[in-house]
């Protein structure tokens, strides 16, 4: 083996921080939940630390909702919802279990919009918590 090429490798390992050397690395699935009583959905779905939400109300059967980015709140139209998937004008996504190294957390998985974060940061299929 070519000596310079190991004593590169040796040379990163010992920059990484102590912490990125030990750490276990991050396992997250995602699974679709059937929501079978339209009153469940209700709450609201936070993203980007609060800077995206979408919030959901139902009342008669009848789901209403908001979209809060970036401090504009906007009221969702031709709401559309089959037991897992929900649309409308300005989002779009799927309910589902997000599972992170054996935790298990309900919300909502964009499908869309995607979230232009800064002028090089396009973010997509974000899941959103349910609060």
């Amino acid at each position: 083996m070519n000596k310079t090429l190991v004593v590169c490798a040796l040379a990163l390992l010992a920059a990484m921080p102590a912490s990125a050397k030990n750490k276990p690395p991050k396992v997250k699935t995602f699974e679709p939940v059937v929501v079978k009583d339209v009153r469940a959905i209700a709450g609201t779905y936070a993203c980007l630390d609060r800077d995206f939400d979408v919030t959901l109300n139902v009342g008669n059967g009848v789901i209403r909702g908001t979209l809060l980015d970036r401090g504009v709140t906007k009221p969702l139209k031709n709401i559309r919802f089959d037991g897992t998937t929900l649309s409308s004008d300005l989002v779009g996504g799927r309910f589902v279990n997000r599972i992170k190294n054996g935790e298990t957390t309900f919300g909502f998985k964009l499908d869309y919009p995607s979230i232009q974060l800064t002028h090089e940061m396009l973010l997509e299929h974000l899941f959103c918590q349910r609060r």
